[in-house]
């Protein structure tokens, strides 16, 4: 079976990337090592074409055509962000018939972000995976930096896509039920696949900065979706009940606070104790996974999240991890048995569950790490990309 999937990222270099990427690599990985033909269009700065593992990459860099501009001005520049999206749906679009023409895709799988489902083929049955609602996000603080106005043309234009899909799924039951609820569809879930990446281990960072320390761990985009705020709720409480303790931040800052950066309203939250915070900026995996692995607990109170990649990372490298309830967390985490909960958007549940961490005896630690790592067996690519593929032949059937 010929695969297309139409994304706004996917990972082409050795950086840190999102859950979204990452995700589209493994499936696509593992759909090759199946014998499909999968091919990734995805959203870039240049125009570029390769092919590695069995999977075909094309690149599409972005320009605006000659409509955008006039439609722009006629619209004195109020509905810019739902012109760029319609222009990358059609950019995305084109490519792929172009594609199709050299060979028959039997199936496009499409990322719900920005809609670029919107201008889909009607010739290619198509689906949507739910990786977000933008919604659902903003309710919770995200987007600030887009604006409401414009994220009310980003929700519309997603919601649009849903309904021309011929079908929808995702792997979580929390955002199944929210695009239930918007968008009158229902969603199938299908758990997402992973495997640790098989590199070598870069553990300079380590030896540099974390060697003999006791720490908690974060990795990801430092936002106010993924907890930031509520976690520097916590830091100078935390910090003082455990003196020998840091407090370890890597990702990139996605969006500030009160008018400041991320990193400086954390440190700011600290107080006397902002000597113990260290932020590390993206690092790629070899870098990361050495620090991951050695972490006391991995902390990662989310708003709002989508079968979170981070959490799935930490609990195969057997780590405590804390997220949250009616996030998705739970769908991963027993609480005190796999690792431990909290309430979202709440710094003394947050804080209750993270001394429950620390406080953990080495073997008491050690079989929750466990526990863990046998929820993560459930991922295992074949396993599930198999499922996928079902559901991929089922939709291709109906028409």
């Amino acid at each position: 079976m010929r695969i297309a999937f139409i994304t706004t990222e996917y990972v082409n270099n050795k950086t840190f990337d999102g859950g979204l990427a990452n995700y589209i690599r493994r499936v696509s990985l593992a759909l090759a090592r199946m014998g499909h033909q999968p091919l990734v269009i995805f959203f870039s700065d240049c125009h570029k074409e390769s092919e590695a593992d069995g999977v075909k990459i094309i690149q599409v860099k972005y320009t605006r055509r000659w409509w955008f501009k006039i439609l722009n001005l006629f619209t004195l520049r109020r509905f810019t962000t739902f012109l760029e999206l319609l222009n990358l749906s059609l950019l995305l679009n084109a490519k792929l018939k172009e594609e199709h023409g050299k060979q028959e895709i039997h199936i496009v799988q499409y990322t719900s972000l920005g809609g670029v489902g919107f201008f889909r083929l009607r010739g290619i049955p198509s689906v949507i995976r739910v990786s977000s609602l933008t919604s659902l996000c903003r309710k919770k603080g995200g987007y600030d930096r887009l604006g409401p106005f414009a994220a009310r043309q980003q929700e519309l234009l997603e919601r649009w896509a849903f309904k021309k899909a011929d079908s929808l799924f995702g792997p979580s039951y929390v955002i199944a039920a929210a695009v239930k609820q918007d968008a009158k569809r229902d969603v199938r879930v299908i758990e997402s696949p992973f495997v640790l990446d098989n590199e070598e281990l870069d553990t300079s960072l380590y030896e540099k900065f974390l060697k003999d320390k006791k720490y908690l761990f974060y990795f990801g985009k430092l936002n106010v979706l993924k907890g930031m705020v509520v976690i520097a709720g916590i830091l100078e409480k935390l910090l003082a009940r455990y003196p020998e303790l840091y407090f370890v931040f890597v990702g990139k800052e996605d969006a500030g606070y009160e008018g400041k950066t991320m990193r400086e309203y954390l440190l700011e939250k600290a107080g006397d104790y902002h000597d113990r915070l260290i932020f590390l900026g993206a690092l790629s995996h070899a870098r990361l996974y050495p620090m991951l692995e050695r972490a006391q607990a991995v902390v990662l109170p989310s708003l709002i999240d989508n079968f979170p990649n981070a959490c799935i990372e930490a609990m195969a490298f057997k780590r405590v991890v804390i997220g949250t309830y009616d996030t998705s967390f739970e769908q991963l985490i027993e609480d005190g048995r796999s690792g431990f909960l909290a309430a979202p958007e709440d710094a003394t549940s947050l804080y209750e569950a993270v001394s429950r961490a620390l406080d953990l005896s080495e073997a008491a630690r050690k079989k929750m790490g466990e526990k863990a790592a046998q929820r993560i067996e459930d991922l295992e690519p074949r396993k599930v990309v198999e499922q996928l593929v079902r559901f991929y032949e089922e939709i291709v059937g109906e028409q």
